[in-house]
């Protein structure tokens, strides 16, 4: 609860307070500029997050070229600590299925920007430290990989799908 009301009222410093100093990833692994390219493959994520009942939910498209869907899909988990740890948790979702569909290059879209500041910058947040830990792991085996913010408004269809499976968690389970 202290957190809580330290992070309210002193946003910078708990931001600096947990942020790490050095970058998780090598300049090899670095996320880069979006190319202006047909060839790749886009994601769109989004994390729902009820406070009251600390359920979430979390929801990916992934989308060929052509802007197709290849994949979508959407969990709910109970029992998560924040807004936050629900975004980067469907991102990791997300490339873990594009790895197993083979996906090459690849471009996640995300509607959190202070997650994609995060991983952008190859800083680390004390609260997601193990899931971007994860993520780095994962980068690699990419040959290409970008990572940008999207308005929330052009992330409505998977926003909604984040936001309609937390209610399969029961009745505190709205977003």
């Amino acid at each position: 609860m202290v957190l809580v009301i330290k992070a309210s009222s002193e946003p910078q410093s708990w931001q600096a307070a947990n942020i790490a100093k050095e970058p998780k990833y090598s300049q090899d692994s670095k996320p880069k500029e979006v190319p202006v390219t047909p060839t790749i493959t886009t994601c769109c994520t989004h994390g729902a997050w009820n406070p009251e009942s600390r359920n979430g939910g979390m929801g990916w498209v992934i989308s060929n070229p052509e802007g197709a869907t290849i994949r979508e899909s959407s969990s709910a988990r109970r029992f998560v600590s924040s807004a936050l740890r629900v975004e980067v948790l469907a991102i990791l979702s997300a490339l873990r299925e594009a790895i197993s569909l083979e996906i090459k290059d690849m471009h996640i879209q995300s509607d959190s920007e202070v997650l994609i500041n995060v991983i952008t910058k190859g800083s680390e947040l004390i609260e997601i430290a193990g899931i971007l830990d994860d993520i780095w792991s994962i980068v690699p085996l990419f040959t290409s990989i970008f990572f940008s913010f999207i308005n929330r408004s052009a992330n409505i269809l998977v926003d909604g799908l984040a936001k309609s499976v937390i209610f399969s968690l029961g009745p505190m389970g709205h977003a």
